[in-house]
């Protein structure tokens, strides 16, 4: 019996040190840079501006960067662990293999803290590949 009583309390706990807060606009708002020179503008009015985003990590087939402007929101998918970021962007020129300008891009937003306790943002991120390898193209507060 109690064997069953802190399996359960072992589950409540590993489920809520996962959850984490929203982020406060505050900690998202600012310039992201990527190692490689990709730099994410994201304004306190949800305008967002792009320099050389490789369009790649959307698309293995796309080429190029991406050089231009949108708006972004925070969101939360249920299926997902992390709290996101949708961004809505116009390039400066057309994108061959779309045949248009516009594309949709999901950062995922990873925060410290154990259980919601003291939540920062650490960094936005977007999986190169595989999640299972953890492989991601990584973004910085500037």
């Amino acid at each position: 019996m109690l064997y069953k009583k802190l399996k359960y309390i072992l589950i409540v706990i590993l489920l809520v040190s996962c959850a984490k807060p929203q982020p406060s606009e505050d900690q998202i708002t600012g310039t992201w840079k990527g190692l490689d020179g990709a730099r994410i503008e994201l304004n306190a009015n949800h305008k967002v501006k792009i320099v050389n985003y490789p369009l790649n990590l959307n698309n293995s087939n796309f080429k190029g960067t991406l050089n231009g402007s949108g708006t972004w929101k925070i969101y939360k998918d249920k299926r997902d662990p992390w709290w996101s970021i949708e961004i809505l962007a116009e390039n400066d020129k057309m994108i061959p293999e779309l045949q248009s300008k516009g594309i949709a891009i999901e950062l995922f937003i990873t925060q410290s803290g154990l259980l919601g306790n003291g939540s920062q943002v650490k960094n936005l991120f977007i999986w190169k590949g595989d999640p299972d390898l953890d492989d991601r193209y990584q973004f910085y507060k500037n």
